[in-house]
């Protein structure tokens, strides 16, 4: 897990646009859940002074625990409620 985290960090650092907090949670999530471990993607708003008003912010956790996005920053966002993907069924053989 820590070394799909760093990867992530680093590729982050390395590549241009790789740098947004959604781009490396969409990334860390991906590859953390094909390793098996069960992470969720967050996503928050918070208020901000910015003429937009808004400001927003990603991040992966196990359970309570962040693993990628900043570390000091989740708890400053409100985070959007979980909408989770449906499984996709099995395609069944065309009968031709």
């Amino acid at each position: 897990m820590a070394a799909i985290v760093r990867a992530v960090d680093r590729a982050a650092r390395a590549l241009p646009g790789a740098s947004s907090c959604l781009a490396r949670a969409l990334v860390a999530q991906r590859l953390l859940r094909r390793a098996g471990v069960a992470a969720e993607l967050r996503i928050g708003v918070a208020r901000d002074g910015s003429r937009a008003g808004l400001a927003a912010h990603a991040w992966v956790v196990d359970g309570e625990r962040v693993l990628v996005g900043d570390q000091a920053q989740p708890e400053r966002y409100e985070p959007l409620p979980l909408v989770l993907a449906p499984r996709r069924r099995p395609s069944a053989p065309s009968s031709a």
